[in-house]
């Protein structure tokens, strides 16, 4: 067990190393241009919402990590198990709605004829995070059930 956690612990960090890389390129990217005022306000607007993303999605990477924490405790079935799950559902639903922030980008990228193709992309980015968060939603009641089930009949997991 302690093996799968350990890997699974260097998976969420290597995926925090891989995402703060990528937006720290995406701040050079930015300011090599020359003037910043340049720049569209539908970039500024994916910049924001991006770094956004990252500062969430690294406290998510830590929640995570507390939950991996009390499996390894053997406490996954606990109300502190449950209250994490309860935070990570919460942030994962912050970072759904601002992942509304890259629609003005994809929509300003598609010129005359590829408004279809903006409203696919924008639907993906928009669709999966509600849906990653919908899943989320139903393993936190499942939690709670099996909690409530453990304790209804002093059962030791």
């Amino acid at each position: 067990m302690k093996g799968k956690i350990l890997f699974l612990k260097s998976i969420i960090l290597l995926a925090v190393i891989v995402f703060v890389t990528l937006g720290v390129v995406m701040i050079f990217q930015l300011f090599q241009g020359g003037h910043v005022s340049d720049v569209p306000y539908q970039i500024w607007i994916m910049f924001v919402t991006i770094w956004l993303e990252i500062g969430f999605g690294c406290y998510v990477a830590i929640l995570l990590n507390r939950l991996l924490n009390l499996i390894r405790q053997n406490t996954a079935f606990s109300t502190a198990t449950l209250a994490v799950v309860e935070r990570i559902k919460n942030q994962v639903l912050i970072m759904s709605v601002i992942s509304l922030g890259i629609a003005p980008t994809i929509f300003a990228m598609g010129g005359q004829g590829w408004e279809w193709f903006a409203l696919v992309i924008t639907g993906c980015f928009v669709v999966i995070p509600f849906g990653i968060y919908a899943v989320i939603s139903i393993l936190a009641e499942c939690l709670k059930n099996a909690i409530d089930i453990k304790t209804e009949n002093n059962l030791t997991v």
